[in-house]
């Protein structure tokens, strides 16, 4: 149960931080790309 348990939050944190890398990276080229405008 508690195994069970530390792999599913395991799977979990790994999504989120890949969305939250994805979401950085994002904002970056965005800002980046905003920038280059002006």
């Amino acid at each position: 149960m508690t195994k069970q348990r530390i792999v599913t939050n395991g799977k979990a944190f790994r999504i989120q931080t890949k969305f939250l890398w994805f979401w950085i990276n994002y904002e970056g080229v965005y800002f980046e790309l905003h920038m280059a405008e002006y």
